[in-house]
C-alpha cells in the first residue's frame, strides 16, 4: 500500500508538470474546474496545491497505519481506476472524434488559456 500512494503521489506530481508547460504550450486545458479555477488564480498556485497533495500523501503513510490486506489494496486500486474512468471519458471522446474527423476542431468551444506573464 506505501508503494501505491508513494506512485500515486509521483505521478500527481508528473501530472501537475506535464499539465503546466502543455498549458503554457497552449496544447492542452485543464479539465478539473477546481484545478483550472486555481490555475486561473496563479500558475504558481496551481504547482503549489499539486505539490501540496502529493505531500499530504507521503505524509500518510507515517501517521497512519495501512491497511496491508490484499482485498483492502485491490479495492483501493479498483476505485482509483473507477474515479478516473469516469472523471476523464470527456477526454477520450473528444481525442476519437479528433482522430475520426480531422478537419473539426474539438477544442473550439473550450476556454483559450493566456500564458501566465512572470
Amino acid at each position: 500500500m506505501k508503494f501505491i500512494l508513494i506512485l500515486l503521489a509521483n505521478l500527481n506530481l508528473l501530472d501537475a508538470c506535464i499539465t503546466h508547460f502543455g498549458i503554457l504550450g497552449g496544447h492542452i486545458s485543464e479539465a478539473n474546474l477546481i484545478m483550472y479555477s486555481i490555475y486561473e488564480i496563479h500558475p504558481f498556485l496551481f504547482l503549489f496545491v499539486k505539490t501540496m497533495l502529493s505531500i499530504f500523501l507521503i505524509v500518510l503513510i507515517f501517521l497512519i497505519r495501512l491497511p496491508v490486506s490484499k482485498i483492502i489494496q485491490s479495492l483501493f486500486i479498483c476505485s482509483h481506476c473507477f474515479v478516473r474512468l469516469c472523471l476523464f471519458p470527456p477526454w477520450l471522446l473528444d481525442y476519437t472524434n479528433f482522430i475520426l474527423m480531422e478537419e473539426t476542431n474539438v477544442y473550439e468551444n473550450m476556454p483559450q488559456m493566456q500564458p501566465a506573464i512572470f
